[in-house]
């Protein structure tokens, strides 16, 4: 989701190898400040929904089991 969001850069298990791409993520994450308040921006979002996902979860259950 975070990456989706521009929060944080997702990287595949087969590129960790590489080293420039792991150097180059990195140094994007600590010195871009974007990812921060990206990130910020989308856990504000999240503790102001209206309902909890477990609540939601819940929810959707017992809709189903009726």
């Amino acid at each position: 989701m975070l990456a989706r969001h521009n929060g944080s850069i997702e990287i595949s298990k087969f590129d960790l190898p590489n080293f420039a791409n792991l150097r180059s993520a990195l140094h994007r994450i600590l010195f871009d400040e974007s990812y921060q308040r990206n990130a910020e921006n989308l856990a504000k979002r999240l503790e102001k929904q209206p309902f909890k996902p477990k609540e939601m979860l819940v929810r959707h259950f017992e809709f189903g089991a009726e």
